[in-house]
């Protein structure tokens, strides 16, 4: 379910980074507009408040904003999530 609800989170979060004109920040913490879309998103997939933040958090540590933005980018066009996003799922839920 976590898998799901991290897929939808990012389908959404790719309309919202595309628009935004923030630059990314080497702190590892995604801007507030991206972390609300995204953590909105997991829940209304389903995902348990703790579940979510946890993947955020996993996903905050792994990849910069603009590597995560790019990644969601690939997804959104079919590709895959990469293995860490898969891991990362289930070692939240």
């Amino acid at each position: 379910m976590v898998v799901k609800s991290l897929l939808v989170g990012l389908l959404v979060i790719a309309g919202v980074a595309c628009g935004s004109d923030e630059e990314a920040s080497d702190v590892r913490e995604y801007s507030s507009e991206i972390r609300s879309n995204f953590l909105e998103s997991c829940r209304g997939a389903g995902g348990s408040d703790s579940e979510c933040l946890c993947v955020l958090e996993g996903l905050e540590g792994e990849y910069t904003e603009e590597e995560f933005i790019d990644i969601d980018a690939e997804m959104a066009g079919g590709g895959d999530p990469p293995p860490f996003f898969t891991g990362l799922a289930t070692r939240c839920s």
